[in-house]
């Protein structure tokens, strides 16, 4: 067997120069080009598709590497990489939620609601001081000349006109009472909410009309300080 040396000339297999020219052999002279693959034919010198040189190259046709299980490893890799992000998110928000607005939410019920507890142990307290305070008059607020106020047991109401609806009633609730003075000051709410207070001076006399019989006259005058700022006078009176 025969092989060709680097300047095209048949030299046998086991010499290691060229005969003819002198020229080193190389192990074997390449059959593929190394840079496109493409096959060599006869003795040519440059690959005939590129140009590149075929001495001094492997004698093999050239292929790409190719690592199977390191493509498999990243194939696995990417949705791990990726799942682990998703969760964390999910994980930040769901934490920011939570503190943000939960959380904030819970505490302030809580504040509101032992607040709202404190406020009813003062008023309970304040209906069993004055459970024997009764009032029962007519007269006016503002411009109302029709309104009427009842008050017994610690609990009571306003409206401001005899025949108003139930749901228009203003609840009172005592604030403070000085017998001495007189001066009845009650907290108004309408629907559940604060509205205000009546602060005024109450009287009561009991008249004697008939031997063993007693008319009440009670009186009650003020203003009524609203949440608004608005004063409004009232005056009371019944008998």
């Amino acid at each position: 067997m025969s092989r060709l040396c680097p300047n095209g000339h048949e030299v046998k297999d086991n010499l290691r120069f060229c005969p003819i020219c002198g020229a080193e052999l190389q192990e074997k002279t390449m059959k593929f080009c190394k840079k496109c693959g493409n096959e060599r034919k006869g003795t040519e010198k440059f690959c005939s598709k590129c140009g590149t040189p075929f001495d001094g190259v492997p004698t093999s046709q050239p292929s790409p590497s190719y690592d199977e299980s390191s493509y498999t490893n990243k194939k696995i890799l990417i949705p791990i990489v990726v799942g682990v992000l998703v969760l964390a998110l999910i994980g930040g928000g769901g934490w920011f939620v939570y503190n943000k607005y939960i959380d904030t939410t819970a505490a302030k019920n809580a504040k509101e609601q032992a607040v709202g507890d404190s406020i009813q142990q003062e008023d309970n307290k304040r209906e069993d001081n004055y459970s024997d305070l009764w009032l029962n008059v007519w007269g006016n607020i503002g411009d109302s000349s029709m309104a009427e106020l009842q008050f017994e047991k610690g609990a009571g109401w306003y409206v401001m006109s005899q025949d108003a609806p139930v749901d228009s009633r203003r609840i009172l609730k005592v604030k403070s009472y000085d017998k001495k003075s007189g001066r009845l000051v009650f907290n108004a709410y309408y629907k559940g909410e604060y509205i205000g207070i009546l602060d005024g001076i109450f009287q009561s006399d009991k008249v004697e009309v008939e031997p063993g019989f007693y008319n009440v006259i009670q009186s009650y005058s003020g203003k009524f300080k609203s949440v608004k700022g608005v004063d409004i006078v009232f005056s009371f009176h019944g008998d």
